[in-house]
C-alpha cells in the first residue's frame, strides 16, 4: 500500500506556499494562489477522512502562513518573511506529515487473487468451563467465499474488530480511527456461494495477544480461493497471560529470560534450534495457554453450525469440520501444531513463525506441515522436524516477525523502528499468501 498521491501533493503544495513567503515574499497573487492549493488539498484529505491525523502537522503550516498573509496583507507589508526559527519549525512539521503519511498510508489495500468474492460475518461462542467463573467466550470472525450479488454492498472497515475491543485505550484508538476509511475486499453478510462446496476448512489462531483480523489480507485471500476460514478470538488475553505468569516460579522465569537474552546473540541455525527447544521446554506459562487455546478450537470444530451463525442462509452446506487445516501466527503456530496432533481429522499444518510451546518433540507429525520463518527466526523448530512424515520449510527473505502480519503493508514506516525487514512489505505478504495457498490447495483439495 502506498502513501496518497493527493496527501503528498497537499504536503508538496504547502512547501512551495513556504518557500514563496521565505524567497519571493512581495508577490501577493502567488502568495494567495499557493495557500489556497495547499489548504485546498489539505481539506479534501481530511474531507475523505476527518481522523487523518497524520496530515495535522501539514495543516498547521497552512495555518501559521494563512495568518501571516492576512497579517502582512493588513499592515500593508509587501515583505513579510518567516524568521529563521519560525522556517525551521514550518519544515519539521511538513517532514512530520511525510513520515507519518508514508509510514502510515491510507491508500487502497491489494486485492485478493482468486475467483470468488469474498464474505465476512461474525459470532460468540462460550465454552464452558468447570465453573461460571471458568468459561470462555470466544469471539469467532469468518471468511469465506460468497456472490457480489446485491445493491448497497457494505466492505468491512480493515481491523474494525481491533478498535471495537474495550481493553484498547482510548489514545490507541484515536490514532486508529483513520483505519476505519481503508476498506477490506470483505463484503459484510454477503451471500455464501456453494457452487462446489462443502469448502474446505481452515482454523486460524491468533499470536500471543492479539485480535481475529490480524491476517486478513490472508484470510481474503485463502477465502477468494474457495476456503473458509475461521478466526477465532480468545477474550481476556492480556489478563490470562497475566495470571499465569504470576504463578510461574522465579527460577523458570529467571531461566526464561536467560534464553532469550542467549538467542539473540545465537550464531548458528543449530544453537538456535538448541536453545528454542530449552526454551519451550521451560516455559510452562506458554504451554498452558497453547493447550487451552487448542481445547478452544476443538470446540469450535464442534460446534461448526454456531461458528457459521453469522453467515447468512446456507451455511450448514458451507464447509465440513470433519476435513481441515490449522493455521496459526506466532503462539497460534504452536497452538495450530497442538490442534491437528488432538485431532484427526486435521490433514495439516502451517505455522507461520512460531515456537512450539507445549509441543513434545518426540510427538509424531503424521500430517503435511508448512513452516514459514522469518529471517531471525530460521531453525528455531528443527527438533520438531525428525518426527515429521511431511515437513516444508520456507524463509521470508529480510522478514522479520510482523513482516508476516497485516502490519506489513498497514504500517511500512515501523521497518524505521527495526520491527519489519527492508523491502517492500506488500511483495513479502505476497509471497506469504502464495506459499500458504499453494500448501492448503495441495494438502486440503482433493
Amino acid at each position: 500500500m502506498r502513501p496518497s498521491v493527493i496527501e503528498l501533493a497537499a504536503i508538496a503544495a504547502v512547501l512551495l506556499s513556504l518557500a514563496q513567503r521565505t524567497l519571493w515574499p512581495g508577490s501577493a497573487t502567488a502568495t494567495w494562489i499557493l495557500l489556497g492549493l495547499g489548504g485546498s488539498l489539505v481539506l479534501i484529505v481530511l474531507a475523505i477522512n476527518p481522523a487523518r491525523w497524520q496530515m495535522t502537522p501539514a495543516a498547521l503550516v497552512v495555518l501559521a502562513l494563512l495568518a501571516q498573509a492576512i497579517g502582512a496583507a493588513i499592515g500593508g507589508e509587501l515583505v513579510n518573511r518567516p524568521g529563521v526559527l519560525v522556517l525551521a519549525f514550518a519544515v519539521a512539521l511538513l517532514a512530520l506529515s511525510v513520515m507519518f503519511s508514508w509510514g502510515m498510508p491510507a491508500g487502497r489495500l491489494p486485492a485478493p487473487s482468486g475467483r470468488y468474492a469474498v464474505g465476512v460475518a461474525a459470532s460468540v461462542l462460550t465454552r464452558p468451563g468447570p465453573s461460571p467463573d471458568a468459561a470462555r467466550s470466544l469471539e469467532i470472525k469468518v471468511w469465506y467465499p460468497a456472490t457480489s450479488e446485491g445493491k448497497g454492498l457494505r466492505f468491512e472497515p480493515v481491523w474494525s474488530d481491533l478498535r471495537r475491543l474495550p481493553e484498547m485505550p482510548a489514545v490507541i484508538r484515536a490514532l486508529l480511527a483513520y483505519l476505519g476509511r481503508i476498506k477490506t475486499h470483505s463484503i459484510i453478510g454477503a451471500t455464501p456461494d456453494l457452487r462446489g462446496g462443502p469448502h474446505p476448512l481452515v482454523i486460524y489462531n491468533h499470536s500471543l495477544v492479539s485480535f481475529a483480523s490480524e491476517n486478513t489480507l490472508l484470510m481474503e485471500q485463502l477465502a477468494s480461493h474457495g476456503y473458509v476460514v475461521i478466526s477465532i478470538r480468545h477474550r481476556d488475553q492480556s489478563a490470562e497471560y497475566a495470571a499465569i505468569q504470576a504463578g510461574i516460579p522465579k527460577p523458570e522465569q529467571a531461566r526464561d529470560r536467560e534464553l532469550l537474552a542467549q538467542l539473540k546473540t545465537a550464531s548458528s541455525r543449530d544453537e538456535r534450534a538448541r536453545l528454542s527447544l530449552e526454551q519451550f521446554r521451560n516455559s510452562t506459562g506458554m504451554s498452558a495457554i497453547v493447550r487451552s487455546r487448542a481445547e478452544d478450537s476443538l470446540y469450535v470444530l464442534n460446534h461448526m453450525d454456531r461458528a457459521l451463525a453469522g453467515v447468512p442462509g446456507g451455511s450448514h452446506d458451507l464447509a465440513s469440520s470433519e476435513r481441515f487445516g490449522a493455521l496459526g501466527l506466532s503462539l497460534g503456530g504452536a497452538v495450530a501444531t497442538e490442534l491437528c496432533l488432538l485431532d484427526q481429522r486435521c490433514l495439516a499444518t502451517a505455522n507461520l513463525d512460531g515456537g512450539l510451546y507445549g509441543i513434545d518433540e518426540n510427538r509424531l507429525l503424521t500430517r503435511p506441515y508448512l513452516m514459514i520463518y522469518s529471517q531471525d527466526n530460521v531453525g528455531t523448530n528443527d527438533a520438531f522436524k525428525r518426527t515429521a512424515v511431511s515437513f516444508h520449510e520456507d524463509v521470508l527473505a529480510n522478514g522479520k516477525h510482523l513482516d508476516l502480519h497485516d502490519a506489513t503493508v498497514l504500517f511500512p514506516g515501523l521497518k524505521w523502528f527495526g520491527l519489519l525487514g527492508a523491502g517492500s512489505g506488500a511483495a513479502k505478504n505476497l509471497h506469504l499468501q502464495q506459499i500458504v495457498t499453494g500448501f492448503f490447495d495441495e494438502a486440503l483439495t482433493p
